[in-house]
């Protein structure tokens, strides 16, 4: 089973036991990139600037162009109310996965730590929403470099509420491999 299939699986079962709800939530990682047309005879040294809209499964730093490896990476959950009329607050985390700079096999998960809050308002039954956590890849590997430590993976929790009441609508993770690259 591969990754992607693997976190829909635990989102949709998270979102399900996440109680009194219906929220259906999808997560992504989104950033923003060179198109192929702009990656054509790109001077690393002078770039355009970056319109292009993707979807991230993993972050390398393999190619200097090539393969997106954006400085903040957004987290995106799209929720459809499935249920009846009801504000909404999302809630998320984030936990790292930290090791030696050159052994990915002796990296442990950090705590969890608060990554922010959004109030999405009155959502009606089959109406969606979209919300964006960004979340600044550069500052922790800055962070981590003179203790020679890298970030092997970001994992995001999210809990989504049902606003004033707290009542858990949905809840779930979501995870972004990060590769060194050579």
């Amino acid at each position: 089973m591969n990754l992607r299939v693997l976190a829909a699986a635990m989102i949709m079962a998270a979102s399900a036991a996440g109680g009194d709800g219906p929220v259906a939530v999808k997560t992504s990682f989104r950033c923003l990139w060179w198109s192929e047309q702009q990656m054509n005879g790109l001077d690393p040294d002078n770039p355009p600037e970056k319109g292009t809209e993707m979807e991230l499964r993993k972050w390398e730093y393999s190619d200097p162009v090539g393969v997106p490896h954006p400085d903040v990476v957004d987290v995106t959950l799209e929720m459809t109310n499935i249920g009846a009329r009801k504000a909404v607050l999302v809630e998320t985390s984030v936990r790292w996965r930290i090791g030696p700079v050159d052994e990915s096999r002796d990296a442990v998960w950090s705590a969890w730590a608060p990554l922010g809050k959004a109030e999405v308002g009155a959502v009606d039954f089959g109406e969606g929403r979209k919300v964006r956590v960004p979340v600044d890849l550069a500052a922790k590997m800055q962070a981590l470099a003179p203790l020679r430590r890298w970030p092997f993976a970001l994992e995001v929790q999210y809990n989504v509420r049902e606003a004033g009441r707290m009542r858990l609508l949905a809840a779930g993770t979501a995870l972004l491999p990060i590769h060194a690259g050579d």
